[in-house]
């Protein structure tokens, strides 16, 4: 696949968010080390309404539903960890705003547990 682009073109293959640095296709010394390069970020997506996500926050990771988009963040109700890798409802409906970026991936609903 790759030996088959046309010269304008890219192949992208992606599975989680990355920074890129930009670079020329020919490039004088300076900028090589340590010139001023823009910078891309590729984002997984895209995400929409409903949809689970699994957010990073503090250096924790929570389930998330997903209320509103905004392009650059969601409004996403936030599940507590309980231990074990499962989560669940807080009394409190727990509702916050988190860049894009701050998304993991994106997850199949959770099958809900039955406690006895």
């Amino acid at each position: 696949m790759k030996s088959s682009l046309s010269q304008n073109s890219i192949l992208l293959h992606r599975d989680f968010s990355e920074n890129f640095n930009c670079k020329f296709a020919e490039e004088i010394q300076a900028i090589h080390f340590g010139g001023n390069r823009q910078q891309v970020t590729l984002h997984t997506g895209p995400y929409k309404c409903l949809e689970w996500i699994i957010v990073k926050y503090e250096n924790e990771i929570y389930s998330q539903v997903i209320l509103e988009i905004d392009g650059k963040s969601v409004k996403a109700t936030v599940m507590e960890p309980t231990g074990n890798g499962k989560f669940k409802w807080p009394m409190k409906e727990d509702i916050h705003d988190y860049p894009i970026r701050d998304i993991v991936k994106k997850i199949e609903p959770p099958v809900p547990c039955v406690t006895e």
